[in-house]
């Protein structure tokens, strides 16, 4: 896992749920765990505070269960 610039976010998969919280309007979940950020997510991260992303590290020889999950998420798309 590493912290990375929202910005420079896109393709990493975003290694826990991030949450939107509006008082008295919202509270939920903006993005879950696994998620590929897109160029399009860009500005809704950054929207709601997120200037920063912990991502999943791509480790040679190893696949974890939530890249597989990722890329199932990416085949729905």
């Amino acid at each position: 896992m590493k912290k990375i610039e929202t910005k420079d976010a896109v393709g990493h998969v975003i290694c826990h749920d991030i949450t939107i919280i509006v008082k008295d309007q919202i509270k939920d979940i903006a993005f879950r765990k696994g998620h590929i950020v897109r160029e399009e997510d860009i500005p809704q991260l950054l929207s709601i505070g997120k200037d920063h992303l912990y991502v999943w590290e791509k480790e040679e020889g190893t696949v974890s269960y939530t890249h597989l999950r990722a890329h199932e998420t990416l085949r729905h798309l």
